[in-house]
């Protein structure tokens, strides 16, 4: 891959015998082979060009088109209306499963919701395509064993109510974790990047700071009963695996997983950034596998 520049110098006008510059519109373009390339207008940060970010962003827009966002589009597309698994890898282990409630485990897993925490939510069942699994925390803030129940739908206002949330724009998705040992539930509100910039602008900024792309990312926000918010923050988005790769040389991070065969399935990766700490302290990558015929 190639980075290159289209009208990045400013150009110099004549008038009354002076040389003035005038800005023009900078392109970045990344080439990738004789026969594809995307590019994009610069981005500016405070009215200065901001190199970085515009290659995190041509990346992006690349991933989308051409790249991993593009290979699982397909993927997906060929799949319509089948009940998967997400096989969640972090360290090069399945850290947990996540199953379709169709499934027999994903049935199995919801009848357990339905008995400790009967009515938490009107219906568990609302789409086929919600999501749960059981696991061992391996990240903070879980403590304990847990249950996952993912919705795919927007919060209720219930919700938003009982979590404390004041969020203008919402992701069609939310998590709930069920602690099986305090029985206490947390919130995982999904928003997406311009939502985050809004509301927690320094994390937001900090957190594109450190994460390869800058485009296609979207983020999840942990909420206790007691309507507070976590300082474990996750940030999901497409990637090639080389491009990760290459990325985490040199830091204390781990490639998800090894098995070169799992790519064409490779969904999201997600990244877990500690504000105390003031790092990203886990990676995983969220393989899809559709089931049945």
């Amino acid at each position: 891959m190639e980075y290159q520049y289209i009208d990045k110098d400013p150009i110099l006008t004549h008038s009354d015998n002076m040389n003035i510059p005038s800005a023009r519109h900078p392109i970045i373009k990344l080439v990738i082979d004789e026969n594809n390339s995307v590019e994009r207008p610069m981005i500016y940060t405070e009215n200065v060009l901001d190199d970085i970010k515009s290659r995190k962003a041509v990346l992006s827009d690349y991933e989308m088109l051409i790249g991993q966002g593009k290979i699982f589009g397909e993927y997906r597309d060929t799949n319509t209306d089948k009940a998967y698994r997400d096989d969640v890898y972090m360290a090069d282990i399945i850290c947990r499963q996540d199953y379709s409630i169709t499934t027999s485990e994903g049935s199995a897993i919801v009848d357990k919701l339905e008995a400790d925490w009967t009515d938490f939510i009107p219906d568990y069942k609302n789409r086929d395509d919600n999501v749960v699994s059981e696991f061992t925390p391996l990240r903070p803030p879980y403590v304990n064993n847990s249950i996952s129940y993912y919705d795919m739908n927007f919060p209720s206002d219930d919700l938003k109510s009982e979590y404390g949330l004041t969020y203008t724009n919402y992701m069609p998705w939310y998590g709930l974790k069920f602690d099986k040992i305090t029985s206490t539930v947390a919130m995982k509100v999904v928003i997406s990047s311009p939502e985050m910039q809004r509301t927690h602008s320094d994390i937001a900024s900090r957190m594109e700071e450190l994460i390869p792309i800058y485009g296609n990312h979207f983020y999840a926000v942990i909420y206790n009963s007691s309507k507070e918010m976590n300082g474990n923050i996750d940030v999901y988005f497409n990637a090639s695996y080389n491009v990760v790769e290459k990325w985490i040389e040199g830091t204390h991070l781990t490639i998800p997983y090894t098995d070169e065969d799992l790519t064409p399935k490779l969904w999201l990766w997600g990244a877990v950034y500690n504000t105390e700490l003031d790092k990203i302290t886990h990676l995983k990558a969220y393989i899809r596998n559709y089931l049945g015929d």
